[in-house]
């Protein structure tokens, strides 16, 4: 490659990253997830504390340790949390781009690639939140991009290959799977003729660095193989119910989120178009079109991987039940980029049929992308609704200095930990309680201790996804209205998620 398309390349590969960049800070959701104070208090405390290795998320250490060390460099701070995040979100583009010029395209149809799954709205989403899923699937393409990139330097290839599954595996142990693909793919290159040394090393540095982790755990925590051991809740699953959980990860890929929005958008529909269109298209004689390599690679990494995570359980198989980790949206992440990159590598393969293809390309390209912009607009809207009200409640909260705030528990977490850490302003800890009905108790036992000035956020709390929408101060849901001593404030923007407005109150006593 010459220097000036170096230099080019240089250049449209940063444009990537700060569109990127800037796209999630736009869209930017914050707390919404109900694993956010996991996510946030463990690194907070390593801080401090080395881990202790009783608990699942501490042998995780590829997920903390960059929060860990953003937080001891920037300090505790929401930035610094959703930093890591949003950095890693921003370079999928650029994985895309470097792969595709590995594979000969040119630099404007990577370039356009790239701006495909910058803006894919289910790319947008996690980008724009806290989801450990995206640090897993950073590290399985980061594997998959320097076996792209390697293939003629094998060596280097399958050691990198080896650490980044590595790594990925002590975000998820999702990470089998992709031992499996990237095996998968050595036997298709060998199968093809082509020089496969790079599965010796991958194997070989593979080995070591389990060895050497599994004796480490035993010194530290008495056991060789702590997942299998610490993990998150399962839970069993009957015969009669097992289609039901079958259909849930297709249903978030073609239709949406269990709140109505849409997560993937139409890039599987699209991507199944492109599919036929170019099946159709390869058929034909005389024709440059074909499905190659990377076609291969693309469409094992999200197939298989998605096939395994929807049919295959995660614990021991029980002969009477199946068990199955609870169905998030957010565990499908991993699928999203191949999906976008063999989408449009489809376009971009399709339009070499078209005489004035660099027009057709461009034109289809910017379409698609206004459609991506939209659609993450839509896919992020609630988490985005919830962090305008959270702001507009905290900014209400420091105006009025009040003595103590009453707020759900969840809500109660970050405003004392994040947001309130550096105001003299007292957050009430309601612990160990949920639903409404106790949260009204709550209120009823302790209204006559608390201070004149004291303030409820009402009807807020919990997160957005998978949360508790019964939980906290629901005023609606209480059995008894909410005595006179306590004056209406402040009424916030409508949150359509919870149907419902926020709001804040202040206790005056008579």
């Amino acid at each position: 490659m010459k220097l000036k398309e170096i230099r080019r390349d240089i250049i449209l590969l940063s444009i990537l990253f700060l569109l990127s960049f800037a796209l999630r800070l736009i869209y930017f959701q914050g707390f919404i997830l109900c694993d956010d104070p996991e996510e946030f208090g463990h690194p907070k405390y390593f801080l401090e504390h080395k881990p202790s290795f009783n608990y699942h998320f501490h042998f995780r250490f590829s997920i903390w340790i960059f929060n860990w060390f953003f937080f001891k460099i920037f300090g505790i701070s929401e930035m610094s949390f959703f930093l890591p995040t949003l950095l890693m979100s921003s370079t999928f583009p650029l994985f895309a781009f470097l792969i595709l010029r590995n594979f000969k395209y040119n630099s404007l149809s990577s370039f356009l690639a790239g701006l495909v799954i910058s803006t894919a709205p289910f790319e947008v989403m996690i980008g724009t939140l806290r989801a450990n899923d995206l640090i897993f699937a950073w590290f399985v393409h980061l594997a998959f991009t320097v076996f792209v990139l390697f293939r003629k330097k094998q060596k280097i290839q399958g050691i990198l290959v080896g650490i980044f599954l590595w790594l990925a595996f002590y975000a998820k142990m999702w990470a089998a799977y992709f031992y499996l693909i990237f095996f998968i793919f050595y036997i298709y290159l060998h199968r093809k003729g082509e020089n496969c040394s790079g599965l010796m090393y991958f194997i070989a540095s593979s080995f070591i660095l389990h060895l050497i982790t599994m004796f480490y755990w035993k010194k530290e925590a008495g056991i060789f193989l702590p997942f299998f051991k610490y993990h998150s809740a399962t839970y069993p699953v009957t015969l009669d119910n097992l289609i039901n959980i079958w259909l849930t990860y297709p249903t978030y890929i073609f239709k949406g989120s269990p709140l109505g929005t849409t997560l993937f958008g139409t890039i599987p529909y699209i991507l199944l178009l492109s599919l036929i269109i170019k099946f159709v298209v390869s058929r034909r004689k005389n024709t440059k079109v074909r499905f190659d390599q990377l076609d291969v690679f693309l469409f094992t990494l999200y197939f298989i991987f998605f096939i395994l995570l929807n049919f295959v359980p995660d614990t021991p198989l029980k002969f009477d039940s199946y068990y199955s980790v609870p169905r998030i949206f957010r565990y499908l992440y991993p699928v999203s980029f191949p999906m976008t990159l063999h989408l449009a590598k489809n376009i971009i393969d399709v339009a070499f049929c078209f005489r004035f293809k660099r027009l057709f390309l461009v034109f289809i390209f910017a379409l698609l992308i206004l459609i991506n912009i939209l659609q993450a607009r839509e896919s992020t809207l609630y988490g985005r609704e919830y962090r305008s009200n959270l702001l507009s409640i905290i900014e209400d909260i420091k105006n009025l200095r009040p003595p103590t705030v009453l707020v759900e528990s969840w809500v109660g977490y970050f405003l004392q930990e994040v947001y309130l850490k550096d105001f003299n302003i007292s957050i009430e800890p309601i612990y160990g309680i949920y639903d409404a009905k106790d949260y009204e108790m709550w209120l009823k036992n302790n209204e006559e201790r608390l201070p004149n000035g004291a303030a409820l956020i009402a009807n807020f709390g919990s997160c957005v996804y998978y949360g508790c929408y019964h939980c906290g101060f629901q005023i609606d849901l209480f059995i008894e209205k909410l005595s006179d001593d306590w004056n209406l404030i402040k009424e916030y923007e409508y949150l359509k998620y919870r149907n419902q407005k926020p709001r804040l109150y202040l206790l005056s006593k008579k």
